[in-house]
């Protein structure tokens, strides 16, 4: 805990902020997300660690996206019912690009 509050120190020192990021649910949406954030160049957050994000755009590929719209950034939900809707959301979204 000590390390992350370093960086979101450092990040709000430095008026950091992301065009992209991605932030998933698990760890499972992980592996369906990888090949979208390697092509957009954006890093991947699990849904715990958003409070170290700041970004232009976020793209919500697992679990519910509103608590990202209330903070007033563009958001892009690829959720699902189940992961396996998630992952089809995620690949029609990067087929698109």
């Amino acid at each position: 805990q000590r390390f992350l509050d370093m960086v979101k120190a450092e990040m709000k020192r430095r008026d950091f902020e992301l065009k992209t990021a991605i932030v998933v649910n698990g760890l499972v949406d992980v592996l369906a997300v990888e090949p979208l954030a390697k092509r957009l160049k954006a890093p991947i957050f699990l849904r715990g660690a958003t409070d170290q994000m700041n970004a232009e755009t976020v793209i919500v590929a697992g679990g519910d996206a509103s608590p990202y719209r209330e903070s007033g950034v563009r958001v892009i939900t690829l959720s699902g019912n189940d992961r396996w809707e998630t992952a089809t959301n995620i690949g029609e979204y990067y087929r698109g690009l």
